[in-house]
């Protein structure tokens, strides 16, 4: 039951700094090694105000760098560091009897929002839990992190009937309630029918990303490698958490 107004996440000059290019159409182009486009050309800049975000919107273009699979259930800590080696953020898994589960925390160690799997799904999808409210009369969901509430904040989800890999991120319009499938504020799609890669938009705008080695030697070693590229004024944890997501998706098939 929705408790209060949402948050909006408006087009236009209230929402946008620079216009971003929208998601390509879908295509049969079945090369693995279809290329991004150039960031700089193709991301947008977003107004970091006008949406809830789960930590600190980064002010600048930021790309963040991963030796390994993000969504790693050995229960093992993992750093995310940017390509100045900062760390950025941190992440732990641990497997559960019927439900994967990854916190995300920051560079201090503070958990910022935590990943859980969506038992019974009719196509593959997770929660993304936050520690705080998205939006303001939100009440706790009823899960619990470390005996500490979370609060719903945004639904991740594959959609099966698509040619390429398409994700979509609804966020949360009330205390366990999310936007309906096909309006949700973000949307994910691979370049190629068997790319790999990502190509993230917000609000029809591209805002991040995600590049991964295809057919290198580390992924045949399951040490797969990701490069992800984020635009000015987003929420880089929310897109962390979509690559653990796909990452978990994966590893199911």
């Amino acid at each position: 039951m929705q408790c209060c107004t949402p948050p909006e996440t408006p087009d236009g000059a209230g929402s946008l700094l620079k216009e971003g290019r929208p998601l390509p159409k879908v295509t049969w182009n079945l090369n693995p090694f279809a290329q991004l486009p150039e960031a700089d050309d193709y991301l947008g800049a977003f107004n970091p105000k006008s949406h809830p975000c789960l930590s600190t919107p980064v002010d600048k273009m930021v790309t963040l760098r991963v030796q390994q699979k993000l969504f790693s259930l050995t229960g093992q800590s993992m750093d995310i560091r940017d390509t100045e080696g900062n760390v950025v953020a941190k992440l732990g898994g641990k497997f559960m009897s019927l439900r994967d589960r990854a916190v995300l925390s920051d560079a201090k160690g503070n958990p910022v929002c935590c990943v859980i799997d969506k038992v019974f799904a009719m196509s593959p999808a997770y929660y993304v839990y936050s520690f705080k409210p998205y939006f303001a009369g939100q009440k706790p969901s009823g899960e619990k992190q470390d005996g500490k509430d979370l609060y719903a904040w945004a639904k991740c989800w594959k959609k099966m009937m698509s040619f390429t890999d398409v994700f979509e991120i609804c966020m949360a319009i009330g205390d366990n309630e999310y936007q309906a499938p096909g309006e949700g504020t973000y949307r994910a799609k691979a370049p190629s029918v068997l790319s790999p890669k990502l190509i993230v938009a917000k609000d029809h705008q591209a805002c991040a990303l995600l590049d991964r080695d295809v057919l290198s030697l580390s992924e045949m070693l399951d040490w797969n490698g990701w490069t992800l590229t984020c635009a000015p004024g987003t929420d880089i944890f929310l897109f962390i958490a979509l690559v653990s997501v796909k990452d978990a998706i994966k590893d199911k098939k």
